[in-house]
C-alpha cells in the first residue's frame, strides 16, 4: 500500500521535515529558557 496521499503529498517526506523541526526546536529551547533566565524573566 502507497504511505502519504494525495491530499498531502509525499507524507514520509513530511514526517522527516516535523521530525527534523522537532529536533531542532528541542536544540533551541533550552538556550531561549537560559536567555530569559538571564534577562530575569
Amino acid at each position: 500500500k502507497r504511505k502519504g496521499s494525495a491530499k498531502y503529498g509525499d507524507g514520509g517526506k513530511i514526517r522527516q521535515k516535523k521530525k527534523q523541526y522537532e529536533k531542532r526546536m528541542a536544540l533551541n529551547a533550552p538556550q531561549k529558557e537560559e536567555e530569559m533566565n538571564e534577562r530575569g524573566i
